[in-house]
């Protein structure tokens, strides 16, 4: 019985290490470092076919942060063949930069380079150095350096009039065809090309965005350069709304709202025009939390079988074994 008490006393101080340990394991967990990690690819091999850059990372086990090919670069606007992705230092420290389609999600023909550290000591660009094509192992070659986002990325930008700025269309009502979203401007800069979004800044178009279903819109406006000597530089986002089509009614494509301000892009990727987002890890977080439970509930369940072979184990020999007294009696 003694020796019962003192197995169930050793497994419960056990048990109270490893939860006080959880809390201080999951702020651990939450800790991170955020890092802009840049790679230049200029050659024309690379990015033909409208092929982007992606970039596949792991930590020091070999854990991938996401699924090969890993996930797309976002290009920095007004830096030739810059590609730009933010990465949690603290996790990881290993990267493959790879040729993908426009989506990100496809491997495009199997360029790569081969595995590469990320540097400690400030170097964030990768520069593929290749002027021919390098399809398969042993991959691309490089050299790491170190890039200034403050270096010609805040351009000066121009003053805009009234007819140079694009206009959001006001009491939009769905009609089952194309409604334009805004009014082209009557003038434009000299040398510039207003280009309008829909999607978040991932494509761009000349011409201006149609929808056909109801909903809030939110277009992203840029005047690209056509002289190199120019910087782009993004106007004000416009909100619109199309309302459902009333029953019995038709719909309209309303009027015109005021125009926008123009505005600078404050850092690479980002319009200018918002707050800068903020890379999440939740998926990340999850996975080490998830792990932190499994290896919790693992010695829980370690203790609990220990404690029921003891128990039943002791209780089993005490049951067989008989009192000199009995043995005598039963004579």
């Amino acid at each position: 019985m003694k020796q019962t008490k003192k197995i169930l006393l050793s497994t419960l101080l056990c048990l109270a290490l490893v939860l006080g340990l959880v809390p201080a394991m999951c702020l651990t967990t939450y800790a991170s470092t955020t890092t802009t990690i840049y790679c230049r690819m200029t050659q024309s091999w690379w990015t033909s076919d409208g092929a982007a850059v992606g970039i596949f990372t792991s930590d020091d086990l070999g854990v991938a942060k996401a699924s090969w090919p890993g996930e797309r670069m976002t290009p920095v606007d007004g830096e030739e063949g810059l590609w730009s992705f933010e990465l949690d230092l603290d996790t990881y420290h290993k990267c493959i930069f790879t040729r993908v389609n426009g989506s990100g999600n496809v491997m495009d023909y199997g360029a790569k380079t081969a595995e590469l550290t990320i540097p400690t000591d400030g170097k964030n660009l990768f520069t593929i150095t290749d002027e021919t094509a390098v399809w398969g192992d042993p991959g691309c070659t490089g050299e790491w350096s170190t890039f200034s986002t403050s270096a010609d990325l805040t351009p000066v930008t121009p003053d805009l009039t009234d007819d140079q700025k694009p206009a959001g269309k006001t009491g939009l009502v769905q009609t089952g065809s194309d409604l334009p979203l805004v009014e082209a401007p009557d003038d434009v800069p000299e040398n510039y090309t207003v280009m309008y979004s829909i999607d978040n800044g991932t494509s761009w178009s000349a011409e201006v965005p149609t929808v056909k279903a109801a909903g809030t819109y939110t277009v992203k406006v840029k005047y690209v350069s056509g002289d190199e000597g120019y910087a782009d530089f993004y106007g004000e986002d416009i909100l619109v709304t199309v309302s459902g089509a009333p029953s019995g009614g038709n719909g309209g494509e309303g009027e015109t709202a005021g125009k926008g301000e123009n505005t600078t892009p404050s850092a690479p990727g980002n319009s200018g025009n918002s707050e800068e987002p903020v890379a999440t890890k939740s998926g990340n977080k999850a996975g080490k939390v998830v792990l932190i439970v499994v290896i919790v509930l693992v010695v829980l369940a370690g203790a609990g079988a220990a404690l029921y072979f003891f128990y039943f184990k002791k209780k089993k020999e005490s049951a067989g074994e008989e009192k000199p007294e009995d043995k005598k009696d039963s004579q």
